[in-house]
């Protein structure tokens, strides 16, 4: 039996470096409690970040921030703003074995509000297609034993 798997992935705002997705995997493995965090961007000028604990079935609605919402169980651990290179290594030591999710967008001026990062997969697998929207980019930490 011979089972046809195509599929793209589209970014939109900024493509992450590292930890660099994969569009078959479900978490990305980084190997630090404090990693650093690398994408390209899509505008010029500096960024923002935000870093989100969850677990591998939190939704989120891609405008969150400030006012903004989440769906289920996961806690903004931080937002850095200013970023001037496009990285960032994250300034606490994250709890192990978590899933973790993040995104950048364009440094906004107050009363402005930018999108965060996102991206779409689509996935043909030949008796089907699989497709999500919005998501953002997410990494899981190591699992730390005694």
């Amino acid at each position: 039996m011979c089972l046809l798997v195509t599929g793209c992935i589209s970014f939109d705002i900024a493509k992450p470096i590292y930890p660099e997705l994969e569009w078959l995997s479900s978490s990305i493995e980084v190997y630090s409690l404090r990693p650093t965090l690398k994408w390209e961007q899509e505008f010029d000028g500096q960024a923002d970040l935000i870093l989100i604990e969850g677990d591998e079935t939190v939704k989120f609605i891609t405008g969150v921030m400030r006012g903004g919402s989440m769906h289920q169980d996961a806690k903004v651990l931080y937002i850095e703003e200013n970023i001037l290179d496009a990285s960032h290594k994250v300034k606490i030591e994250l709890k192990p074995n978590r899933y973790h999710f993040w995104a950048v967008r364009k440094h906004q001026d107050e009363g402005k509000s930018e999108e965060w990062s996102n991206f779409d997969t689509f996935a043909f697998y030949g008796i089907g297609y699989a497709y999500s929207f919005d998501k953002l980019f997410d990494f899981h930490t190591p699992e730390i034993k005694n």
